[in-house]
């Protein structure tokens, strides 16, 4: 089983499909679930380190009401942090339980049926310390699972599929064509 699927919104056939982001307007897989990742993370540090610069000026500055523009920025954080938090915890469950988004909400692996998943660290190690996977730019065939392709290097980055008649049913051969 490959956890290749076709993002409703981008049309394309994503590896790893975890949803499709309108902040990034893309849809998150195995090749940017880490950036996405990362992106979370800093959006969070971001809004902690000027909630907190808000926080001190508040605090510095007599009378209160003589900073308003501190005050509305705080309170503006505040509310931004609880969804935004909220969404990085949800995505840090996922790597430990070795999820993506797409199969936690459609319920796909339940208990400990989940084939994809290492334990906690190095499913951690596995999703945000891998070099970047390739790209492929026959994307649509690969997604309507035909049996005889080959998987061909091109001149300039990444990968085409090739229809072979000498590839074996199931596998998928890789050949370098810049010799």
């Amino acid at each position: 089983y490959q956890r290749r699927v076709r993002g409703s919104v981008c049309n394309r056939c994503v590896e790893n499909f975890d949803h499709h982001c309108p902040w990034v307007n893309n849809c998150v897989g195995k090749r940017n679930y880490k950036y996405f990742f990362c992106f979370l993370t800093c959006l969070n540090l971001h809004i902690l380190l000027t909630l907190s610069i808000c926080i001190l000026r508040c605090a510095t500055v007599q009378p209160l009401w003589s900073d308003i523009a501190s005050l509305i920025v705080a309170v503006f954080c505040v509310i931004s942090l609880v969804p935004v938090l909220g969404l990085l915890s949800f995505h840090i469950v996922l790597i430990r339980l070795g999820l993506t988004t797409n199969e936690k909400v459609t319920h796909k692996y339940t208990g400990s049926d989940n084939p994809f998943t290492e334990g906690c660290a190095k499913n951690f190690l596995y999703m945000l310390c891998r070099p970047k996977p390739l790209r492929y730019e026959g994307y649509k065939e690969l997604c309507k699972t035909k049996p005889r392709l080959a998987l061909v290097k091109t001149k300039g980055k990444g990968y085409k599929l090739q229809e072979q008649d000498n590839v074996s049913e199931y596998s998928l051969q890789v050949e370098n064509t810049d010799v």
